[in-house]
């Protein structure tokens, strides 16, 4: 199955694991439109283990963040390799998504930690090991 969905605390990590185009869009779409749900606001979308994407895949990616952001989520993007970044670049999309290295720092940025780089390969860390960091308390002067 070239895209699965997972949740880490939050945050639902969507993981692409073919070339995003064709049959893959396709499939991303279903797994994307059941979690696009109100409940969940907080999405990385995990292309570790895709080389390449076309316009049908970018397209798709819109229309994820549209939705989400519909339902007042986020969407961040992480894993991309040196083609799927460069395609970011020239389609500006680098200026439409937040992009991480990995799943462990994309999760991290929603405030999460996750206790074991499992996530790294494609494996669910423990929930006992995923906490919710502190949040810092802002300083405002009156």
């Amino acid at each position: 199955m070239p895209t699965r969905a997972e949740k880490f605390g939050d945050v639902v990590v969507i993981s692409v694991e073919a070339e995003f185009s064709g049959d893959a869009v396709k499939e991303f779409r279903a797994v994307a439109e059941q979690q696009a749900v109100p409940e969940n606001l907080w999405f990385v979308l995990n292309f570790l283990q895709t080389s390449t994407m076309d316009s049908a895949g970018l397209e798709a990616l819109l229309w994820f963040r549209d939705q989400v952001e519909g339902n007042t989520g986020l969407v961040k993007v992480c894993g991309l390799d040196q083609t799927c970044a460069k395609i970011f670049e020239l389609t500006r999309f680098d200026r439409k998504f937040e992009i991480f290295p990995g799943v462990s720092e994309a999760v991290k940025s929603y405030g999460y930690t996750v206790g074991c780089v499992a996530a790294e390969s494609g494996a669910s860390p423990p929930a006992e090991k995923m906490t919710a960091a502190p949040k810092a308390k802002s300083k405002v002067k009156a």
